[in-house]
């Protein structure tokens, strides 16, 4: 019975026994060792990528936030172009076709010789290109104007710490004195220095 399940009739019951008893006491690699050497690796990539950076930073910085800038607005464009698109369509289909380039097309439902025949507007290759002159204009200026928000933010914070100084001075000679005071009642003065 235990032989016809292992599938193994012509050998001997001992000599299955010794072949799993080698296939269990096998030295596998252990998994976390595998897996802390693919960390340790990641972090000195890591590490060399960044000092690579700092070197590089005079180089790399503009480039990369020009990168992520494109990134972030590209999708503000196209959802601009698409808004923009549709509206002229439909307002042009509505007003003139003075613009618009209709082909018919037949629908993708009922049967192949009824199928009714539909009608697609879209706009001229002269008028696309000049919506995408548009959109790309828009975006550049919600861009121009989130910069703005952001930099005045970031210049009147900078306007108040300096205005703001004297008491972040006074606040740390407190703190100071406080920390001096409590390392001599610990008789600890000499022990750490302070500045």
């Amino acid at each position: 019975h235990l032989r016809q399940r292992s599938g193994d009739h012509a050998r001997p019951r001992a000599v299955s026994m010794d072949r799993q008893w080698r296939r269990d006491n096998t030295v596998t690699p252990l998994q976390g060792g595998y897996n802390g050497f693919k960390i340790a690796v990641a972090i000195i990539v890591f590490h060399f990528g960044v000092k690579m950076l700092e070197q590089f930073a005079d180089l790399l910085l503009p480039f990369i936030m020009a990168l992520l800038l494109v990134t972030v607005l590209e999708p503000v464009k196209q959802a601009t172009l698409d808004v923009l698109e549709c509206s002229f369509i439909l307002i042009f289909s509505k007003a003139c076709r003075c613009c618009l380039r209709i082909s018919r097309k037949s629908a993708t439902y009922g049967s192949p010789d009824k199928r009714p025949k539909v009608e697609f507007a879209e706009l001229g290759s002269v008028f696309k290109k000049l919506l995408m002159f548009v959109s790309i204009a828009l975006t550049i200026a919600f861009a121009g104007r989130l910069f703005w928000m952001v930099g005045q933010i970031i210049w009147l914070s900078g306007e108040a710490v300096m205005h703001d100084f004297r008491f972040y001075e006074g606040g740390v000679s407190k703190r100071t004195n406080q920390v001096q005071n409590l390392l001599e009642r610990f008789h600890l003065q000499k022990s750490v220095p302070t500045d």
